[in-house]
């Protein structure tokens, strides 16, 4: 089971959630955080969002797959993805969104790709990425000194929170990358 934690309580330095974070790092690999600075409204638009575009038309929606930018940027069709050659592909559908850098010829900066409708679809997860992108240096400090003390990750891979989140949310070197997946048929859809 992933660990819930409590991020108030991990940034007040609660040795109970501390000891929390170091057994996902150590034990799990991954972990959600919750009561975080952004109001629970807003990620329930996030959610509305994405839900109104994974119900758009397919040809809707094509007009931003990213299959056609060599980037992970943008809609990725059910069945779009496959890590093993030999098995079924992913049948699920994903919008890929993150950081941009201007004059970057790295896919990992690619430009995002906004579908026209929904309408405040672009609004919704941009304002979502600015919040979840502010806090995230005030969370990053208490990890990086948690993480060090107990030795689950090198000094080395800790001199940013930008670094850190690559490192560590990212293996691939997609710094700053956001996910959305809608498993098609199911509506659920969860935000990496």
């Amino acid at each position: 089971m992933i660990p819930r934690i409590d991020a108030e309580l991990l940034l007040a330095g609660d040795s109970d959630v501390l000891a929390q974070v170091r057994d996902a790092a150590r034990d799990v690999g991954f972990l959600t955080l919750h009561n975080t600075p952004i109001p629970t409204s807003d990620i329930a638009e996030v959610f509305e969002a994405y839900a109104a575009f994974f119900a758009r038309p397919v040809a809707e929606k094509d007009a931003v797959n990213m299959a056609r930018t060599q980037s992970n940027r943008g809609w990725g069709a059910g069945g779009s993805e496959q890590v093993d050659p030999d098995a079924n592909p992913d049948y699920k559908q994903v919008f890929d969104c993150g950081f941009e850098m201007a004059g970057s010829d790295l896919p990992a900066y690619a430009p995002n790709q906004w579908p026209d409708v929904p309408a405040d679809f672009r609004v919704v997860i941009e304002n979502y990425y600015a919040r979840a992108l502010a806090f995230w240096p005030i969370y990053w400090w208490r990890l990086r000194g948690l993480l060090v003390k107990t030795q689950s990750i090198s000094k080395r891979n800790l001199t940013s929170p930008w670094r850190f989140c690559a490192a560590i949310i990212t293996p691939s070197g997609q710094a700053g990358r956001g996910r959305t997946i809608s498993a098609s048929p199911c509506t659920q859809i969860m935000a990496a």
